[in-house]
């Protein structure tokens, strides 16, 4: 058995505390929240400074919840970046009915894969990763296989393109026999094209020293399990690299995450006046305070009433951090002060939502290729020529916010009726965002139909100057 040394890219160990800090955070990883790099630990939970400090962290730990803004905010990105869908009628005589059902033997169609994967992974990382395995040729199943960026550990290519390899690392439950308890195994596929061939080759973490080798040496060394040559000419590999949105605002949702636990715990332990009492106390004694009733004290005991605490600045705080949140990842640079009850003119309004939209169309354009280039990958791994525009995608007209747009309309609506051709366009755009069962026929009797201009009505002070007192 042979054994090889695999190192981790550099720029991968660059990103790898930021895609883990965006996983964490998106997925709500309560394991990881409740470590103090993320739920920021005071004065009073250290230990060796206060008595039962480790106490007081255990339960400001469960005390504490994360709200998932980040998830949220992801699914509104790709919910307007696809807003007029996805188009797969060109590969209606490619793919089979199940291979577009369920293109990746997981149960998910092609279209749910490009959301729930690719276009999630975009928004998260900034970086997606797209493999197509299974069985070559045109008697072989393919299927797409999506890593997670952390999984991608290194990787290389040439000048010319003429050879290239990228080193895929995963960890798996395995058990020897059904008697025993599943243990993790770390396997690493190493895929390499020499200019002529693929060949992908499959390797087992080596936990033992290898002979002759210093323990402090780089790398990590892996057993050689398999060889497997796969008969095609390139690697099916589709990566694709940019700029993870999430990072321009996961600093503002770890602040958030660390001031509604502060605002939890002092609803939860000083939102109540609470009576301290002091005083000569033998063992076994007590007074019990209530609130009408006669109680009897000791001679000398004294009652001290501490007033609950107040969190109105901590939540004008929690506030300030969600409507920075929302500005930063929407691209709303509101000009007005936060308390100001006057809002943003509706120019300014549309003009910082044609931001988001310019923005997301260049992601969604970005996303794109990257699925033109995996179906054409998968195509060929099937022994079939790729083909132009196989997945297709409409990013004209996106709307944000249907509650602007209707309030334009309510502003200029006697404009519009006095203007057929804006008329008709307006009742067809509203008759399309119903998902009215009619609405061909509907549109078809839009434009079939005459629309009069309104006469403007007269004023009763022009009636008057008019000499017409008629109503």
């Amino acid at each position: 058995m042979s054994t090889d040394r695999f190192f981790n890219n550099p720029e991968y160990t660059k990103l790898l505390k930021s895609w883990e800090d965006d996983r964490i955070y998106t997925e709500g990883d309560r394991c990881e929240l409740v470590k103090t790099n993320h739920l920021w630990a005071h004065e009073f939970e250290v230990e060796d400074k206060v008595q039962g400090g480790s106490k007081l962290r255990r339960i400001r730990a469960e005390r504490s919840r994360y709200v998932n803004y980040i998830q949220a905010i992801i699914q509104k990105y790709i919910s307007i970046t696809f807003q007029n869908g996805i188009d797969l009628t060109p590969l209606t005589d490619k793919l089979s009915e199940e291979e577009l059902k369920n293109i990746d033997g997981e149960g998910n169609s092609l279209k749910s894969y490009i959301v729930k994967f690719i276009a999630s992974d975009y928004f998260q990382y900034g970086k997606v990763i797209d493999e197509v395995v299974g069985r070559s040729g045109e008697s072989g199943r393919a299927y797409l296989k999506h890593w997670n960026p952390q999984d991608l550990t290194d990787w290389q290519i040439t000048d010319d393109e003429s050879e290239y390899y990228v080193t895929i690392f995963d960890e798996i439950l395995k058990r020897e026999n059904p008697n025993e308890q599943p243990k993790t195994v770390g396997l690493l596929e190493s895929s390499q094209f020499n200019g002529s061939k693929y060949i992908k080759k499959l390797y087992k973490k080596n936990s033992s020293p290898v002979a002759g080798e210093s323990a402090n040496q780089p790398g990590q060394s892996y057993d050689l399990i398999d060889t497997f040559e796969t008969g095609l000419d390139f690697i099916p590999f589709t990566v694709t690299n940019s700029n993870s949105w999430v990072q321009r605002f996961i600093d503002i949702v770890k602040s958030l995450y660390n001031l509604q636990s502060a605002e939890d715990n002092i609803l939860n332990f000083q939102a109540f006046q609470r009576l301290i009492g002091s005083g000569p106390f033998t063992d076994g004694e007590g007074a019990v305070v209530m609130e009408s009733g006669i109680t009897l004290l000791p001679e000398g005991f004294t009652i001290t009433a501490i007033d609950p605490a107040d969190p109105k600045a901590l939540r004008e705080r929690i506030e300030r951090g969600k409507a920075d949140l929302w500005r930063v990842a929407f691209f709303q640079n509101r000009i007005i002060a936060m308390d100001s009850k006057a809002s943003e003119s509706a120019n300014n309004q549309i003009t910082q939502k044609k931001d988001l939209i310019a923005a997301l169309v260049v992601a969604g354009e970005s996303i794109s290729r990257h699925i033109q280039d995996l179906v054409n990958n998968f195509l060929e791994f099937k022994g079939e020529q790729p083909i132009e525009d196989a997945v297709k995608f409409n990013f004209d007209n996106l709307v944000i916010d249907d509650v602007l747009l209707n309030s334009l309309i309510a502003m200029f609506s006697q404009d519009i009726k006095n203007y057929p051709t804006w008329n008709k366009a307006v009742l067809k755009s509203a008759a399309k965002r119903m998902n009215l069962a009619e609405e061909e026929e509907v549109i078809e009797e839009i434009d079939t139909t005459e629309i009069v201009k309104e006469k403007p009505q007269s004023t009763l002070r022009d009636r008057l100057l008019n000499g017409n007192t008629d109503s």
